[in-house]
């Protein structure tokens, strides 16, 4: 009630003296209003498997990997994904934290790649998933890939 009570007092307050009208409301942020877990989004992407992930997502999410051009919809993602899975042998993730608000899930991770010669490459990452009707909405993955490309340096 308190709270209630000082929001409608700044409100009036900053109407009156800015002149600019009401003071947005705040929506309370609840963690539950989504059950997906980033586990299970994770899981997918690990799988190799570009129909897992495919199931987690809504049919107009958007996907954007680095500096990489954003990809729309679902069926372009299971394509773009296809592609890289064709140039890796397996993906692991090790989640080291991450952070859920009523939209989003915000994970910090490193990812080993395995190439297809059977070496390995651990880098860092960090992916943002937006949730919508408890899918996957929008990916946006912030990590440089380069190394994973880069020929091998002879000794």
């Amino acid at each position: 009630m308190k709270n209630i009570l000082y929001t409608i007092i700044l409100s009036f307050i900053f109407s009156f003296v800015v002149g600019c009208g009401e003071l947005p409301e705040e929506k309370p942020v609840s963690a539950e209003s989504f059950t997906i877990t980033i586990e299970e989004i994770i899981d997918a992407v690990d799988s190799g498997n570009p129909n897992e992930y495919a199931k987690l997502l809504t049919e107009d999410s958007r996907f954007r990997f680095g500096n990489w051009p954003e990809v729309k919809g679902k069926k372009a993602i299971h394509k773009a994904q296809t592609e890289f899975y064709a140039s890796v042998k397996k993906t692991k993730h090790e989640i080291i934290r991450h952070w859920k608000n009523d939209s989003s899930i915000v994970a910090d991770m490193l990812v080993t790649y395995t190439r297809i010669d059977g070496s390995t490459l651990t880098l860092p990452v960090v992916d943002i998933f937006e949730i919508k009707g408890n899918k996957v909405d929008a990916t946006f993955i912030y990590m440089d890939i380069a190394p994973l490309y880069e020929k091998p340096k002879s000794k």
